[in-house]
């Protein structure tokens, strides 16, 4: 069986190259026909995560539906199931049309049983327009497309992008077939994002005889300048925790480059992605905390120079006694 999907594998990669050959040469084209070269020399040497690398690098470069097919029959060789089925489904979405299509339908349906028996299924989101936010039951997966497992049963999608309304959806996850969802994101109106302003209770008119108001002292807050150096090092400590973690996912991704066991590779994967999304937590964490401290220490610098007002005398006289009015700060 092993050499019979190597055989096939091989096959379809010598027709999918043939799309490269047939294009107008550039450069991202000629680098992109290089990578490919190099993936299906891999695939037949059986270094197939190797061979996933070099076609994804490929398809970044000039995406083509054929080099989504060569992903996933190097994830297939690999015994990659949920990876192999999320590829599998990306060349049909972009090539319903193509000879194979219908060998590929049937890998899909195999594949989509082999998930099932192990208690999930894939569910693929895709929004337009893309890079969309998606959660699936209030738990953030990535932005849009995207293909996840979910355990069989109820679940509620909902996807969101800066300027468009959020959309939610409750589907039921059976197992019959993985499933696709669409969501066409509306944008929101300017009258929407215009704040609406209230009109103001008329002021009282002032007694004329009042004295004018003095400008108040305003005294020094000691507790801004400490909140203020507490949260400037506390972003300075995140800062440096997310430039560890970075440090720690470019380790991690050169070291998953060269692995060959497909565990290993999919443990190395799952590393990367956690570290990756400490780092960011952290980096952000990091410049909302500084920021937060600058802002209190400016504050409490400003507060700090103004100066209490000096003491005032005036005295007002009638024709029956006399008044005098000391005001200031004592």
């Amino acid at each position: 069986m092993k050499f019979f999907y190597l055989g096939w594998a091989c096959l379809c990669c010598a027709l999918h190259t043939s799309v490269l050959a047939q294009d107008t040469t550039s450069a991202a084209e000629t680098e992109a026909r290089q990578l490919h070269r190099t993936a299906v020399d891999d695939f037949a040497k059986g270094a197939y995560l190797k061979a996933v690398d070099g076609f994804i690098a490929a398809d970044r470069l000039t995406p083509r539906a054929g080099f989504l097919f060569n992903i996933a029959k190097s994830y297939d060789a690999s015994h990659d199931a949920s990876h192999a089925l999320a590829a599998y489904r990306g060349y049909l979405r972009q090539a319903a049309a193509a000879p194979d299509a219908h060998q590929v339908a049937e890998r899909v349906s195999a594949l989509s049983a082999q998930r099932v028996r192990a208690g999930v299924a894939q569910v693929s989101v895709l929004s337009q327009p893309l890079g969309a936010q998606v959660s699936v039951d209030d738990e953030p997966v990535g932005s849009t497309p995207i293909t996840v497992d979910v355990a069989i049963g109820e679940h509620v999608v909902a996807v969101s992008l800066a300027g468009y309304r959020e959309l939610r959806s409750s589907v039921t996850v059976s197992n019959d077939q993985p499933l696709d969802l669409s969501f066409s994101l509306v944008a929101i109106s300017a009258n929407e994002l215009t704040p609406v302003r209230t009109a103001e209770a008329p002021r009282a008119p002032e007694p004329s005889a009042a004295p004018p108001a003095k400008p108040e002292a305003v005294a020094t807050h000691p507790s801004l300048q400490i909140g203020g150096f507490v949260s400037l090092g506390a972003g300075v400590v995140a800062l440096g925790a997310g430039i560890a973690f970075e440090v720690m996912r470019a380790r991690t991704e050169r070291g998953a480059r060269d692995e060959t066991v497909q565990t290993r590779f999919a443990r190395d994967l799952e590393s990367i992605k956690a570290q990756q999304t400490l780092a960011r937590v952290f980096a952000g964490s990091g410049v909302v905390l500084a920021a937060i401290g600058g802002v209190l220490l400016g504050f409490a610098h400003t507060t700090s120079e103004r100066k209490p007002t000096g003491t005032e005398v005036s005295i007002a006289c009638a024709p029956s006694d006399c008044q005098g009015v000391v005001s200031g700060v004592f």
